[in-house]
């Protein structure tokens, strides 16, 4: 295999409008070019199209990289970058760079650090275990002034602070509601009813929706919340305070 040479050159660029150097603003810019036979614009991943450019046959993207994520053009960030020879396949050399663009940046930003070396592939973040129930019944209603904790149930038995699982529910929780996203405890405190739903015979029922995600919520169970209802009754006899 031959090894790439770098030979010295220089040019200059002059700008009909310059711009003080003291007032350039800080990277990233959009340095593009144009292709003179096609009269397209070549951008960097992420830049509008020119507002001069051809009319695109999709979304616009395609003046920056097509559907399989290989850009038009790279901005590598490290001066003592190895360049691939002419005719080499970038991924030959940086075998990280494949695991860069299907993901469409989203793994190995610095895949140029990996010079024919491959780190592997990404790893999927494990979709979370659904909730599947809900110990003890929350059929019987809590009993003013008395307070109750339920816990959710996961599928398979998993243990959420095992699997790193955090709960959540899908509308805000009413002030005699409250979970613990880490465990996945309910507790329903008849003591926090607004004041004027504390009377006799007065019963009040919320339903919720709860649903778990991963550990930065990459990956959620949403789509198969589990839903249930809590109710706090207030009795008929007796004071309430």
């Amino acid at each position: 295999a031959v090894e790439p040479q770098t030979i010295p050159t220089s040019f200059t660029i002059t700008f009909p409008d310059p711009v003080p150097r003291d007032e350039v603003t800080k990277a990233p810019y959009d340095p593009y070019i144009k292709v003179h036979n096609t009269g397209e614009y070549i951008h960097r991943i992420g830049m509008e199209p020119h507002p001069n450019a051809p009319p695109s046959d999709g979304d616009g993207w395609n003046y920056q990289h097509p559907s399989t994520g290989m850009p038009w053009a790279l901005i590598i960030p490290q001066e003592d970058w190895i360049y691939p020879g002419e005719t080499v396949f970038i991924e030959d050399v940086y075998p990280a760079f494949r695991y860069w663009r299907e993901s469409f940046g989203e793994h190995y930003p610095d895949w140029y650090a990996y010079y024919k070396e491959d780190p592997g592939g990404p790893v999927d973040d494990p979709v979370p275990p659904v909730i599947t129930g809900i110990a003890p019944d929350p059929a019987e209603p809590v009993l003013w002034p008395g307070a109750r904790t339920y816990e959710l149930q996961l599928e398979n038995g998993s243990d959420s602070r095992a699997e790193g699982v955090f709960f959540h529910a899908i509308e805000a929780l009413p002030g005699w509601i409250a979970l613990d996203e880490d465990t996945g405890e309910v507790t329903v405190d008849a003591r926090e009813l607004p004041g004027e739903e504390v009377y006799q015979g007065n019963e009040v029922t919320e339903t919720v929706s709860f649903y778990t995600s991963d550990t930065e919520q990459k990956n959620t169970t949403e789509n198969d919340a589990f839903t249930t209802g809590f109710t706090v009754k207030v009795p008929e006899e007796g004071d309430p305070e």
